[in-house]
């Protein structure tokens, strides 16, 4: 690998196709430009040499992949992540694989055109408020657009992402999600229908109220089992007088699949009025403006306490962490390369599997 890099040659790892740990993981995770690809290669399992369990991509010529200094941590750098007692990530491009509010806005018709202020406001050009204000008017989507869209479309993990976090876990390292992105689509929510009739939001204390009526431990077992989608099916009750099916549909979102606890978040939060019409996003949110990212960081760092905290993002506001609160700021590619953020980075990685084996 550091020869391939040394050489000109970024070599990526695209896709697991045996070791499926999440049903999050797509099929396809990256999308290459046939002038820029100069190889493809499967990898086979020497015990089982038709079945493939990997794909690579190395690309070449117009990216300058292979040019940045930082793809191999220094010394320093990697004892700061060896040591650091708390991580924070970015959600959307580096969590996620896809930029929530571009995902939001082409499923209310508007996707173009946000999709390049995405581009302006991640790569610094213009402040981040300005940028996310631009991109909700340009669609203001309903309350009942945002339900239908985290029903139609749940998140996708990034590969590697919750063996990354449990590692870290294991190794007591505290994890933080410090996002741009929206609550809505990241914590405590799931989507409940009974009997295929209910088509609402439910936090987790409201679904608690449906459980009484047929509450038991392979129920509990199949909501802690970390799956997208849960059916859970009851013939009959001891709460009623009558014998009832019920189904009720769970679509687990990205913190609970991570185990990361609400108090563990700063994210954006998007405002209705009682009639669902858009209102506009809470603006005491740190995350909403520029510099937000740091003053959460700055936040975590005072009320627990941490010596060493490491960031880890794609974005110009990630990066802007590094100057005021995090220790270290880790660019993360797998999804996005923005070139003006990876070149200041004190480590550039394009897979979350580099950070899981030098984490020790």
């Amino acid at each position: 690998m550091e020869g391939l890099v040394s050489s000109g040659i970024n070599t990526i790892r695209v896709f697991g196709v045996t070791k499926r740990q999440s049903s999050f993981l797509p099929s396809s995770t990256l999308h290459l430009r046939s002038d820029r690809v100069c190889g493809i290669g499967i990898g086979v399992e020497e015990k089982k040499k038709k079945q493939p369990c990997f794909v690579m991509a190395a690309s070449v010529g117009g990216s300058k992949v292979g040019h940045f200094e930082n793809t191999l941590p220094s010394k320093e750098v990697l004892e700061l992540w060896r040591k650091g007692d708390a991580v924070c990530f970015d959600v959307d491009s580096t969590v996620c694989l896809d930029e929530g509010i571009d995902e939001l806005a082409e499923f209310c018709g508007a996707g173009k055109a946000v999709a390049e202020w995405t581009a302006r406001a991640m790569g610094g050009s213009v402040p981040f408020e300005e940028a996310l204000a631009a991109r909700l008017s340009l669609f203001n989507p309903s309350w009942s657009q945002v339900q239908n869209f985290l029903k139609q479309k749940p998140p996708r993990l990034s590969p590697g992402i919750e063996e990354l976090v449990q590692k870290l876990k294991a190794n007591g390292i505290a994890v933080y999600l410090v996002s741009g992105g929206f609550r809505q689509m990241i914590i405590v929510r799931r989507i409940v229908e009974i009997n295929g009739f209910s088509d609402s939001l439910c936090a987790w204390g409201e679904i608690n109220c449906f459980y009484c009526i047929f509450w038991n431990e392979c129920v509990r077992g199949l909501m802690h089992s970390g799956m997208d989608i849960v059916s859970i099916y009851s013939l009959s009750s001891n709460a009623l007088p009558i014998q009832m099916l019920f189904v009720m549909t769970f679509r687990v979102p990205v913190a609970s699949i991570l185990g990361i606890p609400e108090n563990h978040i700063f994210a954006n939060n998007l405002l209705f009025k009682s009639s669902g019409e858009f209102l506009g996003f809470d603006t005491r949110e740190p995350t909403s403006r520029s510099g937000g990212k740091a003053v959460a960081v700055q936040q975590i760092k005072k009320t627990r306490g941490f010596k060493t905290l490491t960031m880890v993002g794609d974005g110009a506001t990630d990066m802007e962490v590094r100057k005021r609160g995090a220790d270290l700021f880790i660019c993360y590619a797998g999804v996005q390369l923005r070139e003006s953020v990876a070149v200041k980075a004190d480590w550039l990685v394009f897979n979350f599997e580099d950070l899981i084996n030098l984490l020790g």
